[in-house]
């Protein structure tokens, strides 16, 4: 579609332009996620090839924008609901989304919405990546006693 091959490259080159004020760059992300509530107009090929390398480099330019911040989450979140497979979040979503966990423009109320999107992702990342290695054969063990990363005393000798 020329939403696809046309409108959406446009709308990324505005999100990631260093030349691009702040209001464009915020106007674009949310072009691009009302586009990618359609999924029709932005396919699984432009969402992996065009629009996650956009949003990867967007996170990396937020400079300390709240609002800017608030519109990548805001598209990641439509993303990671779009993703072929779920368990893809551990590796397209998350690692983009951990940076802004330490965001320090971000208001508490910002910070809780980041914290409560990126736990929600994990739990469905995780819940998907078990279920893939349940399918494979292989049992997934359950969570043994104790932390792993637990302070232990040295031994008494």
């Amino acid at each position: 579609s020329k939403i696809a091959t046309v409108l959406i490259p446009a709308v990324c080159r505005v999100m990631v332009g260093r030349g691009s004020t702040l209001g464009a760059r915020v106007r674009a992300h949310r072009a691009l996620a009302a586009a990618l509530e359609r999924p029709p107009a932005t396919p699984p090929s432009a969402l992996m090839g065009e629009i996650l390398p956009a949003l990867e480099r967007s996170t990396k330019q937020i400079d300390g924008q709240p609002a800017l911040a608030m519109c990548v989450l805001g598209c990641y979140d439509i993303v990671a609901r779009r993703l072929p497979e779920r368990s893809r979040i551990l590796k397209d979503v998350l690692p983009s989304l951990i940076p802004l966990l330490d965001e320090k423009t971000l208001n508490a109320k910002q910070f809780e919405m980041v914290v409560g999107r990126v736990e929600s992702m994990l739990q469905t990342a995780v819940a998907a990546r078990r279920s893939e290695l349940n399918v494979g054969g292989g049992a997934v063990p359950a969570a043994t006693g104790g932390d792993p990363f637990a302070f232990a005393p040295a031994p008494a000798s």
